[in-house]
This record gives structure tokens, C-alpha cells and sequence, in this order.
């Protein structure tokens, strides 16, 4: 059985996403890497810690960001075996990219075995796996979904709205691509937040939710903070 755990945006993906294994890049350092130091031209070289795995990620991070960019090439490695389920992941993501109440480019779904009193759940985080041959991209007309150097798929906002947003959504395999509609959270509320009318940066400049109204929108291993190193 596959759902999504209890907090995570509802709705299944439409094929098993165990297709795509455990593969999806140690993006979670680049967050890390920030927190050690805000300003990258003053942060001090990594301290050596034989058999940490996130000192050992940070180190790699900063070998790979080293490289021109044409010979870099992103991707995303989840340890499934330390998810416990509790979206935390879904929810810094939301934070960081003011993704609203349509969608969300980071779920965690529960996949469960057995049945009656002997059921084991295991969780997957799950979210676009940047395609070499992205179905998203052949479903729209050329141009408005494309394949960076680095590997990241990359979404025209201004090209991709309205229909093409729609058929490029039902095109993804991984149900990782939602259409912006607008909505806040805090709608209900006397007064929409702020932090949910703030801009974001995402492909290259900044962005406020309403312009997107009608894009299609998807993780892109936050690119903003790839890009700024």
C-alpha cells in the first residue's frame, strides 16, 4: 500500500515511485552549509571528522562546487532508511521556496506491506527526479520545460501557465509537478501572513506567488542556493 504520511499534501502519485529507487543529491548539505556560515567568502574550511557522514557530505559539497558549471550535474541521495516520517523535510521546503496550499515539491509517502496485525511501514520522500527524458518536457511545446547542464529541469513560468501547465503535470510520472492557484494557508484567517506574500527566488529572479497563478511549479533541489554556492 502507498500514501502519503499523515501531514504530507493528499494524493498519490500515479505510478509507484519505488520505480525510481533510492536515487533523488545531497541537496540537504547545501541548507547545512549555509547554517555554518552565512557569508561563504569567510567560512572556515571543515573541521576533519573521520565517519561523519554530514562533515564528509559538506566536504564533497565543497569539492564539487569548485568545478566549472558545465561539469557539475546534480542529484538527490535519501537515506530512507533514517525517514521516520515526519515531513519536516515537506515543511522546510514549503518555508523556503512559499510553495502554498496547491502543492507541495516535496511529499513523503508511506508505503506499507503485510496486512491485518503484522503491517510494516516504511516512508519515502518523494519529489521531481529531474528526468534525463523528462515526459513533462515532451508533453508541452519545446522550450517551456528544459534539461540544464547540471542536470536540473528547469520551468519557463512565463511560457508554462494555463493549459500547458496542466498537461505538463499529468505528464510527470511522479505526480511532482502541481499548478499554482494562489491560495494561502492563512486565507480563513483575518489577515493573510506575511510570509506568505513574500518573494522568492527561483530560475534567476525573484518571484511573488500571485504572478505564478496558473504555472505549473516543482522542486529544483533549490537552484537559488546551488547557484549562490
Amino acid at each position: 500500500m502507498l500514501s502519503e504520511s499523515r501531514g504530507a499534501p493528499a494524493g498519490p502519485p500515479r505510478r509507484s515511485f519505488l520505480r525510481a529507487g533510492a536515487v533523488t543529491a545531497a541537496s540537504g548539505a547545501v541548507a547545512a552549509r549555509w547554517l555554518l556560515s552565512s557569508d561563504r567568502a569567510r567560512a572556515a574550511p571543515l573541521p576533519a571528522a573521520p565517519g561523519n557522514e554530514v562533515i564528509r557530505m559538506l566536504a564533497d559539497l565543497d569539492t564539487a562546487l569548485t568545478r566549472p558549471p558545465e561539469k557539475l550535474r546534480w542529484v538527490m541521495v535519501v537515506d530512507t532508511r533514517k525517514c521516520i516520517g515526519c515531513n519536516a523535510c515537506t515543511v522546510a521546503c514549503r518555508a523556503e521556496n512559499a510553495v502554498g496550499p496547491a502543492g507541495s515539491y516535496r511529499r513523503v509517502l508511506r508505503i506499507e506491506s503485510g496486512s491485518g496485525s503484522w503491517v510494516a511501514g516504511t516512508f519515502k520522500p518523494a519529489n521531481c527526479m529531474q528526468c534525463d527524458n523528462a515526459p513533462c518536457a515532451r508533453a508541452v511545446p519545446a522550450g517551456m520545460i528544459r534539461k540544464r547542464p547540471d542536470g536540473i529541469v528547469e520551468l519557463d513560468y512565463t511560457q508554462l501557465k494555463g493549459q500547458y501547465a496542466h498537461t505538463a503535470a499529468a505528464a510527470c510520472p511522479y505526480a511532482a509537478i502541481h499548478v499554482e492557484d494562489g491560495r494561502n494557508f492563512t486565507d480563513a484567517t483575518p489577515t493573510v501572513q506575511e510570509y506568505e506574500k513574500r518573494e522568492f527566488h527561483e530560475y534567476g529572479r525573484s518571484w511573488r506567488r500571485r504572478e505564478l497563478v496558473g504555472a505549473a511549479r516543482k522542486c529544483h533541489f533549490c537552484l537559488h542556493r546551488l547557484e549562490a554556492g
